[in-house]
C-alpha cells in the first residue's frame, strides 16, 4: 500500500504550508526542505512558486504568505496569542497604510494585476490585512470585478 492511499493530503499540504511559516525569510521566501510532491501540491493550489530547481527556497504567494500564518496561528498558538497577533497585525495594516504618501497610495489603487483581464487595472480597495510582515490590500477589478489583491511591502 502506498502511504499516501490512507491520509488526507490537504491536512498535510496544511501542515507543510504552517512550517513554511518558520522559516520565512527576505520578504517571501522560505526553505523548502519537505516532500516534494506536499511542495508540488502547494504550487498547483497558487500558494507558492514553482519549487522545482536547484535553489533551497521557495517563493510564497500573497495567498500563500496569508494561508502559512493563518494556518501557524491556529495549529500552533493558542486562541489569546492568536487573537493578540491578528489585533496587531489589524494595527499594523493601518499604519502601514498611512505611512504611504497619498500620491503613492493613488497608483497602488490605480495600478494592479487582475488575473482574470491578465493586465493591470485600477480596483476599489475592499481589505487591508497585515500577514507575516506585508500589507496586502485586497480589492475589486474596476473592469471585471474580479478580486485583486496587491503586496505593498516594498512600498513602505
Amino acid at each position: 500500500m502506498n502511504s499516501g492511499e490512507f491520509y488526507d493530503k490537504d491536512k498535510v499540504d496544511d501542515a507543510v504550508l504552517s512550517l513554511l511559516y518558520l522559516t520565512l525569510h527576505d520578504l517571501n521566501r522560505a526553505w523548502k526542505g519537505h516532500d516534494f510532491a506536499v511542495m508540488d501540491r502547494l504550487h498547483e493550489k497558487g500558494l507558492i512558486g514553482n519549487p522545482a530547481g536547484k535553489t533551497k527556497s521557495v517563493t510564497l504567494t500573497i495567498d500563500g504568505l496569508e494561508r502559512c500564518e493563518q494556518l501557524f496561528l491556529k495549529q500552533f498558538c493558542t486562541p489569546e496569542t492568536r487573537a493578540g497577533v491578528l489585533a496587531e497585525n489589524a494595527r499594523r495594516a493601518e499604519a502601514a497604510w498611512k505611512k504611504i504618501p497619498p500620491e503613492k497610495q493613488r497608483r497602488i489603487l490605480s495600478d494592479a494585476w487582475c488575473n482574470k483581464c491578465e493586465t493591470c487595472n485600477p480596483f476599489t480597495e475592499t481589505a487591508r490585512k497585515h500577514a507575516c510582515g506585508h500589507l496586502i490590500i485586497e480589492g475589486a477589478c474596476a473592469t471585471c470585478g474580479g478580486p485583486v489583491k496587491f503586496l505593498a511591502t516594498g512600498l513602505l
